[in-house]
């Protein structure tokens, strides 16, 4: 059986583009060790985030903290979400 996670604070990093099964899935397995898991974005709190099931969209994620607003000293880790983050970022 898996450690428990009670009481630790995990925070996923996501925008527009996720795929949908690389988020629900590590967000499901960290609650069911009942880790508090808190979906962190660019966007602001109670926004959309547009999920895809490979390149067709697919469900929404609702935004629970905005970047601007979160401290890294809340959490004990920050859990990227997916490739959505190389969006984020110039390509070199």
């Amino acid at each position: 059986m898996a450690k428990s996670l009670q009481g630790k604070r995990i925070a996923m990093l996501v925008t527009d583009g996720v795929e949908r099964i690389e988020y629900e899935k590590p967000r499901a397995s960290l609650e069911q060790r009942e880790a508090s898991v808190e979906l962190i974005s660019p966007k602001k709190c109670g926004e959309k985030i547009q999920g895809f099931n490979r390149l067709t969209p697919g469900s929404q994620f609702t935004v629970e903290k905005a970047v601007e607003d979160a401290d890294p000293e809340d959490h004990e880790l920050a859990k990227p979400g997916d490739r959505s983050q190389e969006r984020r970022r110039p390509m070199e």
